[in-house]
């Protein structure tokens, strides 16, 4: 069976890094890592929650902030479901959406169906056919080659492929950098000298 994503309303990506963690700490399985998310939200995603003013000219404002990527698939090869699901966490605490691929091991399609009761529809969820935005690949070289194929054949502009050796040790998954993986930057610029027109034109969003 296909699970696709639901096109109600699920604020996921607008709840703040500490309400997702508090919802992906209901499921046991995710309780190993609360300390790598308690760390991301404190440091690594802190602007999610609380813009950065950042110095302007006269007559400006600017701000800075981070935003979910968007939404990623993960491949996970037998021998990976422990990576798998620190992954798994981070990528969603950051506000992303996750799916994962029918091809991987049962173990950790059992543990992705228990973590996604804990969540809103649309948030985690099994796929077949998808639209590829990023992904990250949890394999030998085999299912990495795979991956590129998949990626070159892509119609989407730009596709992230991050790949993890499932025998090397899961501080690669703890690393703090890889949290910049799962979210995108965003600054916004006010122009406070303007007179008349729509204000919604006075306020600009660039993402970078």
């Amino acid at each position: 069976m296909t699970f696709t994503p639901s096109s109600s309303i699920t604020p996921w990506h607008e709840m703040t890094p500490s309400q997702r963690a508090a919802q992906l700490l209901q499921c046991e399985i995710i309780a190993p890592w609360r300390a790598v998310l308690d760390d991301d939200i404190a440091h690594n995603l802190a602007a999610m929650s609380q813009p950065v003013t950042l110095a302007s000219p006269t007559g400006e404002a600017n701000s800075w902030r981070l935003v979910p990527f968007g939404h990623w698939h993960l491949d996970c090869a037998l021998g990976g479901e422990r990576l798998a699901l620190v992954i798994s966490a981070r990528l969603l605490v950051a506000g992303n959406t996750l799916s994962w691929d029918s091809q991987s091991s049962p173990q950790f399609q059992m543990q992705m169906r228990q973590l996604s009761q804990h969540l809103p529809d649309g948030v985690l969820y099994a796929a077949q056919h998808y639209p590829l935005s990023a992904v990250v690949c949890l394999g030998d070289q085999t299912r990495l080659h795979h991956w590129r194929e998949q990626v070159v054949n892509s119609s989407a502009a730009i596709v992230p492929l991050l790949h993890f050796d499932v025998n090397k040790d899961i501080a690669a998954a703890c690393d703090p950098l890889l949290a910049d993986h799962w979210v995108h930057e965003r600054t916004q610029t006010i122009n406070l000298t303007a007179i008349g027109g729509n204000t919604a034109l006075l306020s600009r969003n660039n993402e970078g």
